[in-house]
């Protein structure tokens, strides 16, 4: 084919984007001096040109097989490989495309060698003319597939040629070449219509404008690859005159390539040069413009120097000079417009034209021509003769952009030198410890508090009193994390938090490490109070045994504030606090008075310490306060304690009785557990326990009053379950609020043998110890009561014989290991380890199972029937 339109879309874009990118493409191509240079395929054109080169290559091995044995002129077919494959290396641009004058060999070799084997030879020497770009690397190895898969136009010939005998100059006729290119025309349609559509998405009308011109070149070297076929009827060799065009395009072509190359180079570097110089004005602009933002913490911009004018003129000079211009102007601009501030040459007879140019600024065909240079300036020139061409225009515009360039580097440097000293002054007026350290460690800056605080140490580390690694400076040289750290100074009455930044170079290499110094002493010792303070209070509170916390509450106090700390307790006051700077002493008060001191001594007392003192003195009294009002409330518990509690068990005939009340809270908060034995009748005994469900005076109210309540119902009524229903009732009626769980048992007593009938609302159901061992449960639960009307009560009725023993208790035995609960196997258990013992030994022997401080009131109450 004379024309390679996919080589543009194998190497640089796809043919969807060709026509708006084609003048970029080839300017691309031709700046990078490779245009045989091809992308790698993506993997969907991959797939596409493999199944279209395998399809061809099986085509083409059939064909020639079809004729095995009968290629009769090998010197002929190689020859003609070998100028296709050199022709394949002509690339001439044109258009959209790159030519190739392939057409001047192909039709020699269409009808000098046999038709079968033309497709083989085309897809040979395809590959032959790519190969050395797939060599050099100018190429991938998947070009060899585009180069197999475009090979397809030479089926169609093949076949006519084959069809019409027409092998040789002879037999071939004009009408036949025009039908032979035909076919190679729709053949290549058809095969580049379905790779692109299925390789790029490339719909077939899109592709027929490009495709239009390919073949218009093909047409147009045919008759000269004819011209060769008929010329080697008379000599063997004519047809390889074809390559004479094809040699001179090549020349041609690499001379008009070489020449665009050398001009869009120059285009495109003068381009480039003016782009990057426009890139750096604007981002000195940038930051010169932050450096002067309205409101800036800085001073004012600095005047500018003297030899700002010296640079102007400069400045102006050469681009009058390169352009030849008669007349310059530099102009300042103003509120009110323009300001001249420079003019050279004939500016008197140009002022018109300067200012005519300078109203409408830019360059074109005129004698004058006027640009902005920077922000503040403009600059124009003029001739008298002639006008600027858009060369010298493209020459203005690059020279202004390098006059800007050097102005905005001029204020950039007067503004950094600004900046400059204005951050020092400010770091040298930083309350705080400012530290700058190269890489190496070694100081490069420090403000005075720095200064100050370093001394005479080698670095910020020896000054701190710490490890180097273990500053945030040091970690951020490396690269790690920065987090501040709190130090301790040596003396430890010194707290300093220290924090770093890096400051990074070239290559972004941390260079520098900027480390903060803030003394945070006051902030730590008032942590330090507070964390006393509350500690001193959980002390205080764990207690109430001042004997026991004031001792921890000196010791703590030495321990984080420092000193020596005694407190005292007293009834006298022994004077207010001392003054800062003396051993302090601050008065303990208590509600009523003074009753005691707390006295600090072992070094100075500033301030915080008196605050903190006093705060202590506060705590303490009211520590004091809370135990003087326990032990007068543990007085009056203890006396109404023992006052409300039942009198002893009375004797009663054939039974020993024996009971038991331990308070959980060792007499400091009454429980509602309560016991009691009455009889109705010299043979008819009760027993009776219960709990009310809370604490303090009023549970031990409502436990006698349902003590009496329930005496009361034993009047009249001879059944438990009758008495305890009566009690629920009585509760109801007066609409306490608080309810109560009993366990309620009648004892008949008859000579040798006692009748048990229990009832039990919602109490712990009791045990009963046989004569032989056994325990056993006695009851059914039922329904507290004082919360429903309608309550379950049950009476469940048995013998007790010589030996037997009846155990009640309240569930402070069963929950004395809260959390955990014993099981009836556990409680089985204890009750087995007093077996053989008397009442009052069951009782003491069940007890002394309970290990430790009771969660709940403990209450147990023994019957047992004499041996």
């Amino acid at each position: 084919m004379s024309v390679q339109p996919k080589q543009p879309h194998s190497g640089t874009g796809s043919l969807r984007r060709f026509f708006g990118a084609a003048a970029a493409v080839a300017e691309e191509l031709l700046t990078r001096r490779r245009p045989a240079v091809a992308r790698p395929l993506a993997s969907r054109e991959r797939r596409t040109e493999a199944v279209a080169a395998g399809l061809f290559v099986l085509v083409a091995l059939a064909m020639a097989a079809a004729i095995a044995g009968h290629f009769y002129d090998g010197v002929t077919g190689g020859l003609l490989v070998l100028c296709y494959a050199l022709l394949r290396r002509v690339r001439f641009q044109l258009g959209p495309g790159l030519i190739r004058p392939t057409q001047l060999a192909f039709v020699p070799m269409a009808f000098l060698t046999p038709a079968p084997w033309l497709p083989a030879l085309v897809g040979l020497a395809s590959v032959l003319g790519e190969l050395p770009d797939v060599l050099r690397r100018r190429a991938p190895l998947e070009r060899v597939l585009v180069v197999l898969a475009d090979s397809w136009y030479s089926v169609g010939p093949a076949l006519v040629i084959a069809a019409a005998g027409a092998n040789s100059g002879e037999a071939a006729g004009w009408g036949v070449l025009l039908v032979a290119l035909a076919a190679q025309f729709a053949v290549d349609l058809a095969a580049s219509s379905a790779r692109e559509w299925f390789g790029a998405g490339i719909r077939p009308l899109e592709l027929i404008p490009v495709l239009a011109l390919v073949y218009l070149i093909d047409a147009t070297f045919t008759p000269i690859g004819y011209l060769g076929v008929l010329a080697a009827e008379e000599h063997r060799f004519a047809y390889l005159l074809a390559i004479a065009p094809g040699a001179v395009l090549g020349l041609l072509a690499e001379e008009r390539n070489a020449r665009m190359a050398h001009e869009i180079e120059l285009e495109r570097a003068f381009r480039r040069g003016t782009r990057a110089l426009t890139d750096r004005t604007a981002a000195l602009r940038s930051q010169a413009g932050s450096l002067r933002r309205p409101g800036r913490r800085f001073g004012e911009a600095v005047a500018a120097p003297q030899d700002r004018a010296v640079l102007e003129r400069v400045l102006l000079g050469m681009i009058a000079d390169a352009v030849q211009a008669d007349g310059a102007r530099l102009s300042l601009r103003v509120e009110d417009g323009l300001q001249p501030r420079l003019e050279i040459g004939a500016g008197e007879r140009l002022g018109d034209a300067l200012a005519a140019a300078e109203a409408t600024p830019g360059c074109g065909a005129s004698p004058a021509a006027a640009l902005a240079v920077g922000e503040e300036h403009v600059v124009a020139v003029a001739r008298e003769s002639r006008s600027f061409s858009p060369v010298e225009c493209e020459l203005i515009e690059h020279l202004a952009a390098q006059a800007a360039l050097a102005l905005e580097n001029l204020r950039l440097g007067e503004l950094i030198s600004q900046a400059e000293g204005e951050l020092r002054a400010i770091l040298e007026s930083v309350a705080e410890a400012v530290v700058v350290e190269d890489a190496s460690g070694r100081l490069v800056y420090g403000n005075p508090v720095a200064d100050a605080l370093i001394g005479d140490a080698p670095d910020l580390a020896s000054s701190l009193g710490v490890a180097p690694t273990l500053l945030p400076g040091d970690m951020a040289l490396i690269g790690e994390s920065t987090d501040p750290i709190v130090v301790r100074h040596d003396d430890g009455r010194r707290w300093s938090r220290v924090k770093a930044s890096p400051v990074g170079g070239e290559h972004d290499r941390t260079h520098l490490a900027v480390s903060i110094v803030e003394d945070i002493t006051e902030i730590k010792q008032a942590e330090e109070a507070q964390r006393f303070l509350a500690e001193s209070s959980r002390v205080l509170a764990s207690s109430l045994d001042l004997r026991d916390t004031l001792p921890r509450v000196e010791r703590l106090a030495e321990a984080l504030l420092g000193g020596e700390w005694t407190i005292e307790i007293d009834e006298t006051p022994r004077g207010t606090a001392s003054r800062p700077g003396e051993a302090l002493t601050v008065p303990i008060r208590v509600r009523g008075g003074v009753a005691g001191t707390i006295t600090r001594t072992g070094g100075p007392a500033g301030p915080l310490e008196t605050a903190v003192a006093e705060d202590l003195g506060l705590r303490v009294g009211a520590a004091i306060d809370i135990a003087r009002l326990s032990r007068a409330r543990a007085v009056i518990t203890q006396s109404l304690h023992t006052s409300l509690l039942p009198p002893p068990s009375p004797a009663i005939p054939g039974l020993e009785t024996a009971a038991l009340y331990r308070p959980a809270s060792a007499g400091h908060d009454i429980g509602g557990d309560f016991y009691d034995v009455f009889s109705t009748d010299p043979d008819v005994w009760f027993l009776l326990i219960g709990d009310v469900r809370g604490k303090g005076t009023a549970a031990v109210a409502a436990g006698a009053l349902t003590r009496t309540a329930i005496r009361a119902a034993a009047m009249r009524h001879r059944a438990p379950s009758a008495i305890l229903r009566r009690l629920n009732s009585e509760m109801l009626a007066r609409q306490a609020g608080a309810f109560v769980t009993i366990a309620c048992v009648r004892l008949d007593i008859q000579p040798g043998v006692v009748t048990a009938t229990v009832s039990c609302g919602g109490h712990p159901i009791p045990r009963i110890l046989r004569a032989d061992g056994v325990v056993e449960a006695f009851g059914t639960a039922g329904t507290l009561l004082g919360v429903l009307s309608s309550v379950r009560l049950e009476n469940t009725t048995t013998r007790l014989y010589p030996g037997d023993a009846l155990i009640l208790y309240t569930d402070g035995l069963t929950h004395a290991a809260e959390p955990v609960h014993w099981t009836p196997e556990q409680l089985h258990t204890v009750i087995f380890g007093a077996f053989g013992r008397s009442a009052e030994g069951i009782v003491d022997q069940i007890a002394a199972t309970v290990e430790g401080p009771l969660r709940d009131d403990l209450a147990l109450l023994a019957a047992r029937v004499e041996p």
